[in-house]
């Protein structure tokens, strides 16, 4: 045999193994997304957007505003109801103040409604996650304020 036919013989070889390699590197390093927390977020959000509509045509909101203390309860308990099990939820209202010329203020009505006490140790315990949230403003009938409610869905799955 030739020897420039064997050197020729060698680099189609070398080449062809280090294309293999660039081929397997960038399929390993580039991982594709995850269908359940791309479904998952999108699910969520049409999710939170109907939970807040369904409370707000039920005035659940003006009541929340008047008296905080007692109807943040009515809120978690609408929110248990109306929502799966699998869902961590967390409700926050905020009363919008305009503070200087171009600035607004969020300050929160009252406490936040959750149904978990330590949302980093559930975080951990999921294999995978997918969230949403999703900012609902609101105008007071009776005193004309203006209110921003944050609604943030997280479904976590866990390895059985």
């Amino acid at each position: 045999m030739n020897s420039k036919a064997l050197l020729r013989m060698i680099e189609a070889i070398l080449a062809a193994i280090i294309i293999l390699t660039s081929f397997t590197l960038s399929y390993y390093y580039s991982a594709p997304p995850n269908p359940f927390t791309v479904r998952a977020k999108g699910d969520l959000e049409k999710l939170a957007y109907d939970v807040l509509h369904r409370l707000a045509e039920e005035k659940a909101f003006d009541e929340a505003i008047k008296e905080p203390s007692i109807w943040m309860n009515e809120l978690a308990a609408a929110l248990r109801t109306l929502l799966p099990k699998n869902i961590i939820y967390n409700l926050t209202i905020y009363q919008a103040v305009k503070s200087t010329e171009n600035n607004v203020n969020l300050i929160p009505i009252g406490r936040s409604t959750t149904n978990i006490e330590n949302y980093e140790e559930a975080v951990i315990r999921a294999s995978e996650m997918g969230g949403a949230t999703l900012t609902y403003s609101y105008s007071s009938l009776e005193n004309g304020e203006f209110y921003v409610l944050i609604l943030h869905l997280t479904l976590a799955r866990t390895e059985r």
